[in-house]
């Protein structure tokens, strides 16, 4: 607690919870826009080694090596569909994750006096 600046017991005065608010925004959890499930797996893709298999699979297309480059090319698209199906289903997964979290605090007003 003491990286947060702030007393265990007493809190945040308000002055300091509105500077914070303003500072930080406000403390809820955002929700981002899910891509399209096409460029998503173009987006793997990009990747420089995969790039570089297929650079690969077109040099040895290209020499006479049908067979390696098939397997190479065979091998690319196993991988960035295993790392297109695994991220989806963690990316699903931490979406469940979100929508069972129940937001808590306590709330200490010191400012105020009853």
């Amino acid at each position: 607690m003491s990286g947060l600046e702030t007393d265990t017991e007493k809190g945040l005065s308000v002055s300091e919870a509105t500077n914070r608010k303003r500072q930080f925004g406000l403390n809820i959890l955002t929700a981002h826009k899910k891509a399209a499930w096409w460029k998503d797996l173009l987006f793997h893709f990009k990747s420089p080694f995969v790039i570089l298999l297929l650079i690969a699979t077109i040099i040895s297309y290209s020499v006479g090596e049908i067979i390696n480059a098939s397997i190479i090319f065979a091998m690319v698209i196993t991988s960035v569909l295993i790392d297109f199906f695994q991220e989806r289903d963690a990316r699903n997964a931490a979406e469940e994750l979100k929508n069972h979290l129940i937001p808590r605090t306590n709330l200490l007003v010191p400012d105020i006096t009853v």
